[in-house]
């Protein structure tokens, strides 16, 4: 039954096995004589045989990691491969961390799901990512000596991972995306507006609420930002940072764009803000600007406190404490 086959769900009465087992529950001159529902010893053979086969199909497909080590081995479907789903922080922390996929994803890794499957073989669902943060990772379990212990079900019941011990623990080092003088802009923020005004004939008919969320993710100098204000891309400088959402939305009169240009926050973690939407013609983007509305407001960070990073794994299993805040740790980013 190795090798992903299934030869259960083959048989016929032509196998010589089951065959003999009809001649021998279910003698011909009966079968001719009292045409019916076959004998409960023959359901229940037929049925054994089958069970048996379905179990060699249900078996989990298994994933095991080492604790600081980001390959680990697959077994599935009568194949035992090398996968980087494993630890991925690289940390031995007495926890691995990775990524347990779908059977449905293994055998398409495997070349063996047929044409459902992505040329690529496993690859994130990007509609389950709402914002571009890269660890995949959806389990953080602790290591065991136990080789039968620890093991965390996914998938019904249908894909086992477990964590061994540190075999060899990686060099250590310290990962920073920031310039110097920077600071991370990295988290959840509130958006309050003191004033704004337009100079639009029409009105621009959009209701422009004062209050705001934004989640920003910065690596390096690079910035992005989703939210109900803007979902664009920018940079940051000592001097401070922006952010642009050319062709952001429309109306039933014109199309908009967004501009959002902000200073660093303090040491309390507020920062000043002027957004200017563009208004131009409904139509092609690119068009001249008709009308703006300009906006002044304060940005406040939504604080996640901690002191360790046991603190925000349970909340987000990506997340580290970064200067006692938790946020996505730069090596996800």
């Amino acid at each position: 039954m190795g090798g992903g086959s299934d030869r259960a769900t083959r048989l016929r009465l032509s196998d010589p096995f089951l065959r003999a087992v009809v001649a021998w529950a279910y003698p011909p001159v009966a079968m001719c004589r009292v045409p019916g529902p076959a004998p409960a010893l023959l359901v229940a053979v037929v049925s054994g045989i089958l069970s048996f086969g379905s179990l060699a199909v249900a078996q989990p497909v298994r994933l095991t990691c080492w604790d600081g080590q980001s390959t680990g081995v697959l077994h599935a479907f009568g194949h035992r491969v090398k996968v980087d789903w494993c630890d991925l922080d690289g940390t031995c922390d007495s926890r691995c961390m990775g990524y347990a996929p779908t059977p449905h994803q293994v055998r398409c890794f495997l070349r063996i799901g047929g044409p459902s499957c992505s040329a690529h073989g496993i690859e994130p669902d990007a509609t389950s990512v709402p914002y571009p943060v890269n660890c995949p990772a959806n389990f953080l379990i602790p290591p065991t000596k136990q080789l039968r212990t620890h093991r965390v079900l996914f998938s019904k019941g249908r894909v086992a991972v477990r964590c061994l011990p540190a075999r060899q623990c990686p060099a250590t080092t310290t990962t920073s995306t920031l310039p110097p003088g920077i600071p991370d802009l990295t988290g959840d923020w509130i958006v309050s507006e003191m004033d704004a005004s337009d100079d639009c004939t029409p009105s621009p008919e959009v209701y422009f609420s004062i209050d705001h969320r934004l989640r920003m993710f910065q690596l390096g100098t690079a910035v992005i930002a989703f939210g109900d204000i803007i979902n664009g891309n920018g940079t940051v400088s000592p001097d401070g940072f922006v952010l642009d959402d050319p062709d952001c939305c429309s109306t039933r009169v014109y199309d908009f764009g967004v501009h959002l240009s902000g200073t660093l926050p303090s040491a309390t973690g507020f920062a000043s803000l002027t957004l200017e939407w563009t208004f131009s013609r409904l139509g092609p983007s690119g068009g001249p600007p008709l009308c703006h509305r300009t906006a002044h407001a304060v940005m406040l960070r939504v604080p996640v406190p901690c002191t360790r990073d046991e603190d925000c794994i349970d909340k987000d299993v990506c997340s580290r404490c970064e200067a006692g805040n938790c946020a996505v740790a730069p090596r996800f980013r």
